[in-house]
């Protein structure tokens, strides 16, 4: 069986996610397991449920701001709420959320705070195929025709098609 989590990039697999986020952060109370991770208890299963439900809470949090991002950049007044409730559990700027943080810069315009994030997770991960390519879309985006040629050219170089990018 598939996880709920892995669906397609289309419009109906993007309402799938959404309900099956919906039906996740429905399904948790915040304030529950906030109770439990704010005070030290010496009760390790109820402070690894409550740790556990933390990260299904985020997983939903981050994959509905995604899902919103993709559908519609436009709108961004609400993939900007999930993102600052989100903000309250994790930082935004460590992997896996970062890139969230890009794609949202990104869309608002903000093509450097972009391009430093990307930087940054490529100094920390440097063989992130896709990181490259969101870096290009930036370069392309921005109209900076001679870096975006030099980055391909240097991808195609570093990243031949006998080994692609992990």
């Amino acid at each position: 069986m598939r996880n709920a989590w892995d669906v397609p990039w289309s419009e109906a697999g993007a309402v799938r996610l959404l309900e099956t986020c919906n039906t996740v952060l429905d399904a948790l109370d915040e304030d529950a397991f906030a109770a439990v991770l704010g005070r030290k208890t010496a009760q390790a299963s109820a402070t690894s449920r409550a740790e556990a439900e933390r990260d299904a809470w985020c997983e939903a949090l981050y994959k509905r701001a995604r899902t919103w991002l993709w559908q519609d950049r436009d709108d961004l007044e609400r993939v900007r709420e999930a993102s600052q409730a989100l903000a309250t559990w994790v930082d935004l700027e460590t992997h896996p959320y970062d890139g969230l943080t890009v794609r949202l810069a990104r869309a608002e315009g903000q093509y450097g705070r972009a391009l430093l994030l990307a930087l940054k997770r490529l100094d920390e991960k440097p063989l992130s195929g896709g990181i490259w390519r969101g870096r290009e879309r930036i370069f392309k985006e921005l109209g900076w025709t001679d870096w975006w040629q030099w980055s391909k050219a240097w991808r195609a170089r570093r990243f031949p098609a006998g080994r692609p990018p992990r």
